[in-house]
């Protein structure tokens, strides 16, 4: 997976009109959707540990910005699947440690039901972390996310390499449009500036006014 740089229209504060390949695989993209991405600096996560001034800096400094993104069938519901696997692995272990605790309560000797509710519940909370740990790294190495925003820029990562050469190829020929538009006025007026040194050369008159044309003196 790569990274991207993305611009931002300064005049609708959006990104749209992204080449036609699946931003995930590479594919031919036969649907566009519109994510709404959202960042704060890294360093706000130092802060956790003290929650109101992690919450306040969060809402300070978190930046938001909707993309348009292309992708194909097979991806189209690439941020659902990604909902949809999380709260239902989060339901399987709460199930889980529901399930075990009944268990504990019906099958273990009264006397003993502390010591088993307290392994339970150990073993309840290593998987809680397990699950977070294993959600958080899976959702950072596959699901295509900010690493930046700024006011012209959104960075992305874990998109598909050959999104990213699409992306450079277009914008490289656009560069080349613009080029080639700036050296053909270039050349127009370069030739209007030899034939009026031709006319200035052979002492012929200037060409004569048009009658919509109006000199400062005139004009005062």
């Amino acid at each position: 997976m790569a990274k991207v740089r993305l611009w931002i229209n300064p005049r609708e504060y959006a990104v749209y009109d992204l080449p036609r390949v699946c931003m995930k695989c590479g594919a031919d993209a036969t649907t566009v959707k519109k994510k709404q991405f959202s960042w704060y600096p890294p360093w706000i996560s130092a802060l956790v540990v003290v929650p109101v001034a992690f919450i306040i800096a969060a809402l300070v400094l978190t930046k938001r910005q909707s993309v348009e993104l292309p992708f194909c069938d097979r991806h189209k519901n690439h941020f659902l699947i990604r909902v949809l696997a999380g709260l239902g692995g989060l339901a399987a272990v709460l199930a889980l440690g529901a399930v075990g605790l009944a268990v504990v309560a019906s099958l273990a000797p009264k006397q003993n039901n502390d010591d088993y509710f307290g392994f339970v519940c150990l073993g309840w909370g290593a998987l809680l972390l397990v699950y977070a740990v294993g959600i958080g790294v899976f959702s950072s190495l596959t699901t295509i996310r900010p690493t930046e925003i700024t006011e012209r820029e959104i960075t992305l990562t874990n998109v598909s390499q050959e999104f990213v050469r699409a992306l450079e190829d277009e914008e490289a020929e656009l560069e080349r449009d613009v080029d080639r538009d700036v050296r053909d006025r270039w050349r127009e007026r370069r030739r209007e500036r030899l034939r009026d040194d031709d006319r200035i050369e052979r002492g012929d008159r200037p060409p004569p006014k048009r009658s919509t044309d109006v000199t400062e003196g005139e004009a005062e």
